[in-house]
């Protein structure tokens, strides 16, 4: 760094602190003395390197998004829809078979017990019959033939119950084999699609994760690039006040550095005494012999000189003698 900010920023009308005031509150000087200073700095191929590399890892970013979605996102959901339906055929087999096993299996047990009724009636009237003889025998008999009848029709009816339901067992057995076997082959599919649609996350990741990597990499390179030294000489060039260091003030006597001449002064303290006109002309002979007398005798009145601030000088005017009494 061949600049130094101690030694560049002064001047006259206090430039360098505000232009350091500026630079430290990150005030603009002005837009394109700005882009200026970017455009020649040792920063601008950083900061367009920046820029422009995080744009594109934004826009990987974007992209990977935009993968996973038509990738990933709508192949697995019309998968899951696919599945869904599959998944619900299974179980509308297996409910169907099951409710309708069910229904057979009630109707089956409701014969199975009237046909035991009817069967232990008829067994019950037969063991009757002993010791009867008869009109009561003969009545007996007509009982146990309506009886026999009963129980042979409800023997029917409960065979056919049973091979409704034997019927219907079977196919609730097959139908919920075939549909477990369904399920456990569409949950293997589902398995290895979740292995396939996490793979595919994994390298498109790995392509995005790669390219910025790749970014950073030019992005570190870049800024490994970056002089701060140069750019603070850039910066000290551009706006720096210079290395003139203002001086203090100091006392300056009024009598040395008066802007008015002796003569200009005892013309002014002639008008201030009324003795002079405009332009310092003579108003009488008495007002010349008294500017004569001046020269000669005595200096001006002290009233005079403290109201104009011209203090005797021994080389210009006579000395004032304290004794006297015209003073």
């Amino acid at each position: 760094m061949s600049f130094q900010f101690s030694e560049s920023f002064w001047g006259n009308n206090e430039d360098g602190y505000k232009a350091i005031r500026s630079w430290l509150k990150g005030i603009k000087i002005s837009s394109l003395e700005f882009q200026n200073f970017i455009s020649q700095s040792t920063t601008r191929n950083a900061t367009e390197t920046f820029l422009l590399e995080f744009e594109r890892i934004a826009n990987s970013h974007a992209k990977f998004a935009q993968d996973l979605k038509e990738i990933v996102q709508q192949p697995l959901n019309e998968w899951s829809l696919d599945q869904s339906k599959e998944r619900k055929k299974c179980k509308e087999i297996m409910k169907n078979t099951l409710k309708n096993k069910q229904n057979y299996e009630m109707i089956a047990l409701k014969c199975e017990e009237k046909y035991h009724y009817h069967c232990k009636d008829f067994d019950t009237l037969q063991s009757s019959k002993i010791g009867l003889s008869g009109k009561d025998y003969e009545k007996l008999e007509n009982k146990i033939r309506k009886a026999q009848q009963l129980k042979e029709e409800s023997e029917k009816e409960y065979r056919v119950a049973i091979t409704k339901a034997q019927d219907s067992y079977h196919v609730w057995r097959n139908g919920t084999k075939e549909a477990l076997e369904k399920l456990q082959q569409l949950e293997e599919l589902r398995l290895n699609q979740l292995k396939v649609n996490l793979m595919l996350i994994s390298n498109i990741s790995a392509s995005v994760h790669s390219s910025n990597t790749m970014s950073y990499d030019v992005v570190r390179q870049s800024l490994e690039k970056c002089a701060a030294s140069k750019d603070l000489d850039l910066f000290i060039e551009q706006f720096g006040t210079g290395n003139v260091i203002p001086d203090a003030l100091h006392f300056k006597d009024y009598y040395v550095h008066s802007p008015h001449t002796i003569e200009d002064n005892i013309s002014i303290m002639t008008i201030k005494s009324g003795n002079y006109v405009e332009n310092g002309t003579p108003t009488s002979e008495k007002s010349e012999n008294k500017l004569s007398s001046f020269f000669t005798k005595k200096s001006p009145p002290k009233q005079i000189v403290e109201e104009l601030w011209v203090a005797p000088d021994e080389d210009i005017l006579p000395q004032i003698d304290p004794n006297d009494t015209n003073l």
